[in-house]
C-alpha cells in the first residue's frame, strides 16, 4: 500500500461534487488546529501507550497486520509505533508533511474492507464530526478480530475542536452504531491537574 496526498478531503468525505457547507467549514477549522500543532512531539503519551499494549500483548510482538495511524500530525508518531515492531504503518490526516501520511477524512476512509489489524487513534476521536460514522469506516476497515486503539480527553469542557467526551472506552461499543460488540482488552485513566484522559485497546468484532 503506497502512500501518497490525495488533494481534496472535504470532497471524498461528501461523496464527490456535492459538498456539505458545514463540514467544509468543520474540516477547516480542524486542519487549522491540527496545523497549528504539527511539529508537536507526541512521545510523552506514545511511548506509554506502547509499554501498556505490549505488557498485555506480550505474546504479538513484532506486531504482524498493517497498522493505520488518525491524526499523527507529523511522522514522528509513526516512528515511535515502527521502533515497538509495528512494521507496516500508515498515518492519516488532513494534511501531509510526509509521504507516509495520506490526506483524507476519517469519516470518509479511502481504504479497502479489512486492510488493517489495527486502527491506532491517539486522540483523534473526540474531533469526529459524526462519530458512528467514523466508528462505522473503522469497522468497515478493520480485518475480522481486529483491534482499535483509542486514547482521548474526557472529564472536559465540549469545544468546537474537542467536540465529543466519550467516557470509559466500553461506551464505544455500547452508545455509538459505529462498532459491534467487541472486548475491551484493557482501559487506562490518568489525571494530571485539569488533564483526564481514557485509553484501551478493543477487539471489534465484525
Amino acid at each position: 500500500m503506497e502512500a501518497h496526498a490525495q488533494p481534496d478531503p472535504e470532497a471524498d468525505a461528501c461523496g464527490g461534487s456535492m459538498i456539505d457547507p458545514y463540514h467544509r467549514f468543520y474540516l477547516w477549522a480542524q486542519k487549522r488546529q491540527s496545523w497549528a500543532k504539527r511539529a508537536k512531539d507526541p512521545s510523552f503519551r506514545t511511548l506509554r501507550y506502547l509499554s501498556e499494549i505490549r505488557d498485555w500483548m506480550p505474546g504479538l510482538w513484532p506486531w504482524p497486520e498493517p497498522v493505520l495511524c488518525l491524526g499523527p500530525r507529523n511522522e514522528l508518531e509513526l516512528g515511535y509505533l515502527r521502533k515497538a515492531g509495528m512494521d507496516f504503518v500508515v498515518g492519516l490526516d488532513l494534511f501531509s508533511q510526509h509521504p507516509d501520511i495520506l490526506v483524507g477524512d476519517m469519516h470518509a476512509l479511502k481504504f479497502p474492507d479489512n486492510s488493517f489489524g489495527m486502527i491506532w487513534a491517539s486522540h483523534a476521536l473526540e474531533h469526529a464530526r459524526e462519530p458512528t460514522k467514523v466508528l462505522s469506516e473503522i469497522r468497515r476497515i478493520l480485518k475480522p478480530g481486529g483491534w482499535l486503539f483509542a486514547a482521548y480527553p474526557t472529564d472536559f469542557t465540549i469545544t468546537w475542536h474537542d467536540r465529543h467526551d466519550y467516557g470509559y472506552p466500553v461506551q464505544l461499543l455500547t452508545v455509538y452504531e459505529g462498532l459491534a460488540p467487541g472486548r475491551v482488552l484493557y482501559s487506562h485513566f490518568t489525571r494530571a491537574g485539569e488533564s483526564a484522559e481514557w485509553s484501551g485497546l478493543i477487539e471489534v468484532q465484525k
